[in-house]
């Protein structure tokens, strides 16, 4: 198959839609993105933009790790690659991450991981409790133990949706923002199109990524795509003086995320409560409390904003990625925590297949029909 001629539609214009469409159309696919509302404003506009594939990792989740592991390798690339394409910077900072024990189980659990991260060779180190200042004075004296992730980082996921937006118009792709995608067209058990305002628009090709609203939104593919349900998460922000916190930062149940210009994201909760996107002032206190007891300067500071965000969770909490048993119908999809992370190697993986009509090795671990009865 060549990409001469060929139409893809892409259902969702997240992180994962605009990567894929950014990447095929760079291939010279004609790509036209759908998105009910406006471009990165869900899941990918909610994240903290964490690039955490040994934060994110524990022992027994091999299948994650390698995934995770080759998307951190293939950012640095992607990341100049796409603000070339888009004249836009993203804020991408590689770099070391810190986790910190507040107990005995977690003190236990970061020796455990240490320990299983090593057989890959990846680069993880425990700090020992004295020595937690010098690696990040800001961190509370009561923290028990860390480990030191070397090549961890983050990236402006607000920023990042921004210069993919741009990266797709420059290569020719269309973006349609506030036009819901009604269904997906099949004939003959093959998808041929999207229908939009009661219009068929042809493809030769669909990508669903439509995070959360995957499995419940598009009347034609519900009995093929595996169940998908939102997992809510809470934050706030803060603003302090630039640079007084160095890394990002894990504590128990809370992720601390420094940006140049001062402001601290902390996240996330983690509610299966459907499709709600409303914060409660509890919550927000309570995520408050949590983060300043791994960095209390933190307890100090009002907070400046608070959101919420619908990760896409699926049964075994690792994306749904390949095609369908609907001919002509590939997803992306299902990325629960980690669609920032894993945005560079799902657009390669997809647009590889895409191109050639063949599923790339990597793809097999997440092939939708995991799921299957038969399976």
């Amino acid at each position: 198959m060549t990409s001469e001629a060929k139409t893809v539609a892409i259902i969702g214009a997240g992180v994962m839609g605009l990567s894929i469409g950014w990447r095929l159309a760079q291939a010279g696919f004609k790509v036209q993105v759908f998105e009910e509302g406006l471009a990165n404003r869900q899941a990918s506009w909610a994240a903290a933009g964490m690039i955490a594939a040994a934060a994110e990792t524990a022992p027994g989740q091999e299948t994650f790790f390698a995934l995770a592991r080759a998307s951190r390798e293939d950012w640095p690339g992607f990341a100049s690659d796409l603000e070339t394409a888009s004249g836009h910077g993203i804020a991408f900072l590689p770099g070391e991450t810190l986790v910190v024990a507040q107990s005995q189980e977690h003190e236990n659990h970061l020796r455990d991981t240490v320990k299983y991260l090593r057989q890959f060779d990846e680069p993880v180190r425990l700090i020992k409790k004295a020595r937690l200042p010098e690696v990040e004075p800001e961190v509370s004296p009561d923290a028990r133990l860390g480990l030191l992730s070397a090549h961890d980082g983050q990236v402006d996921n607000r920023i990042l949706g921004t210069a993919l937006c741009e990266a797709l118009r420059r290569e020719g792709g269309e973006l349609f923002e506030n036009t819901p995608v009604e269904d997906i067209v099949l004939e003959s058990a093959r998808a041929v199109g999207v229908k939009v305002a009661g219009e068929i628009i042809p493809a030769d090709h669909v990508i669903l990524c439509a995070g959360s609203w995957s499995s419940t939104s598009f009347p034609s593919s519900q009995e093929i795509v595996p169940q998908v349900h939102p997992i809510k998460g809470q934050m706030i922000a803060f603003q302090s003086d630039p640079g007084r916190l160095t890394r990002v930062v894990w504590g128990q149940g809370v992720y601390i995320v420094p940006r140049a210009d001062g402001r601290i994201i902390i996240g996330a909760t983690t509610e299966d409560t459907g499709f709600d996107l409303s914060t409660d002032q509890p919550t927000l206190e309570a995520q408050k409390a949590k983060a300043a007891a791994v960095v209390p300067f933190l307890g100090d500071l009002e907070i400046i904003d608070s959101w919420a965000g619908l990760r896409p969770a699926t049964p075994d909490n690792l994306p749904i990625m390949g095609p369908s048993d609907i001919e002509g119908l590939t997803l992306a999809t299902g990325h629960y925590r980690n669609g920032i992370l894993l945005a560079p190697i799902t657009a390669a993986l997809i647009a590889e297949y895409i191109q050639s009509d063949q599923v790339p090795a990597g793809l097999i671990p997440f092939a939708p029909q995991r799921f299957s009865p038969s399976r």
